[in-house]
């Protein structure tokens, strides 16, 4: 039985878009993947000598729905595998977080899966586990950091969820919960114990602190404060915990004895329990895993190289992010969302093909000329160069090693962080210009967790230099957009953080604000400059403003928000708003979609999440009088229309639609494709608010239920 797939309504078309000749084509073959097994970043020996790796496989039923994790464990010296069901748990793409073994070779995970639980796991002769629950006071917390302890205690930290602490004891089973260290901050970065003390690096608010805490009674003392942008560096050694950092005004090495921090070092081993790759004695792994054939391949002490096939997996993802080549005006690129997988669509042949992977999840993208592209990413602010005409070999093997993101043999490859590298610190490179003449990439995003605000930066592409405006200067604000301004760019902000929004002048020259514009608004939103003139839409407000005298020249308040905006090549603001729009601030288009991209005289939308929908038509003469489509639809008022959403129910290929006024019940509806044309006809069931649709004979695609005169858009596949 073929899989039905729809939607929540996120995308409604009225039959005056098809009628003024636009044509709506789904691209039902680009889709994103990815594949459900996460290889653990450790490995281990079994009783016999045996090496083992290991993995979590999440686990989805034919309709989506994410089942229990399976833990994978492959015998590494029989090239065998074997699979158990983590009972208490749900598949999530983002599960895995951090590890750490005890002293006996059993190992913790903290998993981002139903309730956060902590497993115990033994992996030595075969896969056993033990749940310990939450592991934190409320119940909630993720574990961000865990260790062993130099009194053979496991300790965990937390996050998502305040900076909750505790400890567990392997030998009798007991775990003990702890308040939060500091309620002012939102992380443990990591975290340290001995029989009487653990100490604690938090942040990433304001700083990164350094706090002992006594476990009989919790009293706690902040030994070292330093600024977010640097950590310290600790070694749980056999004899002491050692501590060092470097920063302009405080520096040192230190031993952490009794809640104190006293000058000195620490050489006795280690107290991290490991079993592979970490001393001459342990047999050194080199493995890989290959998300494409779903094949571990690895090497012991050298030898030659084995695959194994592991059993997992291929979940379809959302798409999170497209671009386009000015070189092919047929196809497109796409990606996946959470740290996805990268494709391109080839229009001609009617294909996706896989790209890579980066390990990052992109949020902005330009074409910097016929072979080279820049986007901008998280974590840290990654700027990322991909030349499309050589091959893709960014986190690929190349026999060795995973080919890292700032390896010079990498493509695409990190040019720089705006977050470690810069004073702009900003973790999103969200927006970004590129001005081809001077040869800068100009990127803006929001400061996250260590400074709650926002900044602006640049790179150099012919220096190969990055440098950004200091975050510090800016006072709680969120970036909303930039725009060019010349050879300087404008930077819109808004309240997000708590602060008093201005529109900045940025000179990426000389990495100056030259100047500030504060014209009342609350937020700033989507701005677009001709001249000196910028046009201003956010929220319910379209605005006009004059950038060279700082006055407000025109201001509008919507009767209902504005969804999404963009300009258009030919000058037009396309907005999806269901307002009347003013005709003396700009020349706007209404359209239907929440996101859009322009391209080649078309927009591409993403519905729903996972399906590209391309969109011709939009630049011919809009004042045209429209024809009307094949049904011969009219007009109604908007608050006469029901309210219609649309549910899947793929067991049973059907529809399951809901409606809100009775004014629609016993009504005709039809679902027609494309073109037009009436591919089922109905009657709405009598003092009914719910029905059923068989789409059962409909062929993959996109169409829309039609009923009172309105369009709800779905897609089969």
């Amino acid at each position: 039985m073929k899989r039905l797939q729809t939607y929540l309504l996120t995308l409604t078309f009225t039959f005056a878009l098809i009628a003024n000749g636009q044509q709506v084509d789904t691209i039902a073959k680009a889709k994103a993947f990815s594949n459900t097994y996460i290889s653990l970043p450790f490995m281990g020996t079994a009783t016999n000598g045996h090496v083992w790796a290991a993995g979590l496989n999440n686990k989805y039923d034919a309709t989506g729905k994410a089942l229990p994790i399976e833990m994978v464990r492959i015998d590494l010296t029989t090239n065998t595998t074997i699979y158990k069901t983590i009972t208490g748990t749900i598949s999530n793409a983002s599960v895995y977080w951090s590890y750490s073994f005890d002293s006996t070779g059993a190992f913790y995970l903290g998993l981002n899966s139903n309730n956060r639980k902590i497993y115990r796991f033994n992996l030595k002769d075969s896969i056993q586990f033990e749940n310990l629950g939450n592991g934190f006071l409320n119940s909630g917390t993720l574990a961000y950091s865990l260790s062993l302890g130099r009194d053979k205690h496991v300790y965990f930290g937390g996050s998502s969820g305040s900076t909750y602490w505790s400890e567990y004891d392997p030998e009798t089973g007991n775990f003990l919960q702890h308040p939060p260290i500091d309620q002012n901050n939102d992380y443990v970065l990591s975290i340290m114990g001995d029989s009487s003390w653990v100490y604690a690096q938090v942040g990433q608010k304001n700083s990164i602190d350094l706090w002992a805490i006594r476990k009989a009674d919790d009293y706690k003392i902040k030994l070292f404060s330093i600024p977010n942008n640097t950590r310290f560096n600790y070694g749980i050694r056999k004899d002491a915990i050692v501590l060092s950092f470097n920063t302009d005004t405080l520096s040192g090495s230190y031993l952490l004895v009794n809640g104190k921090a006293i000058k000195g070092t620490n050489n006795s081993p280690l107290v991290a329990y490991s079993e592979v790759n970490n001393s001459p004695s342990q047999p050194t792994v080199n493995s890989y895993f290959n998300p494409t054939t779903s094949e571990l391949t690895y090497s012991i002490n050298n030898s030659a190289y084995h695959n194994t096939l592991i059993n997992t997996g291929r979940m379809q993802n959302n798409i999170r992010f497209m671009f386009f080549d000015k070189t092919d005006t047929t196809g497109f690129g796409y990606v996946g969302d959470y740290y996805g997988n990268w494709y391109w669509y080839n229009g001609t042949k009617d294909t996706s093909y896989l790209l890579g992977n980066t390990g990052f999840n992109v949020y902005s993208g330009k074409q910097y000329n016929d072979s080279i592209f820049y986007f901008g990413n998280y974590p840290s602010g990654a700027l990322l160069k991909w030349n499309k005409n050589q091959p893709w070999t960014m986190q690929q093997f190349n026999g060795d090693q995973v080919i890292d993101a700032v390896s010079t043999t990498a493509n695409p490859k990190v040019e720089g962080y705006f977050k470690s590298e810069t004073e702009a610190g900003f973790h999103h490179a969200s927006k970004m210009e590129i001005d081809t003449i001077n040869n800068r990439i100009i990127c803006a995003g929001d400061v996250i967790r260590i400074g709650n605000t926002c900044s602006i930066g640049t790179y150099d592409i012919k220096k190969d230099s990055i440098y950004g405006y200091d975050y510090h200067k800016i006072d709680r604000l969120s970036v909303s957009s930039i725009a060019a301004y010349g050879t300087k760019y404008i930077m819109a902000t808004n309240n997000n953080f708590g602060g008093r929004p201005l529109l900045y002048l940025y000179n990426p020259s000389n990495n100056t604000m030259e100047d500030s514009m504060d014209l009342g608004l609350t937020a700033y939103g989507k701005i677009y400059i001709t001249g000196d003139t910028l046009v201003g839409v956010s929220g319910t407000q379209i605005y006009k403003a004059n950038i060279k005298t700082h006055q407000l020249v025109k201001q509008y308040t919507l009767g209902s928000p504005i969804q999404f905006s963009m300009q258009l090549h030919d000058g037009r603001i396309a907005i999806n708003t269901t307002a009347t729009l003013p005709t003396d601030v700009a020349r706007f288009l209404k359209i239907d979609y929440t996101n859009a991209y322009e391209f080649n005289n078309c927009l591409y939308t993403i519905v729903n999440g996972n399906t590209i929908v391309k969109v011709k038509g939009l630049f011919k003469d809009t004042a045209i009088t429209p024809k009307k489509s094949p049904l011969e639809i009219g007009r109604l008022p908007i608050n006469n229309m029901p309210k219609v959403n649309l549910y899947p129910n793929p067991v049973v290929n059907s529809l399951q639609v809901t409606i809100d006024k009775p004014s629609a019940q016993n009504q005709p509806y039809t679902v027609v494709d494309q073109s037009g044309h009436i591919l089922i006809n109905g009657i709405t069931p009598p003092n009914a608010s719910l029905f059923k649709v068989n789409v059962n004979n409909l062929r993959n695609g996109m169409y829309w239920l039609v009923m009172n005169n309105k369009a709800n858009a779905f897609v089969k596949n």
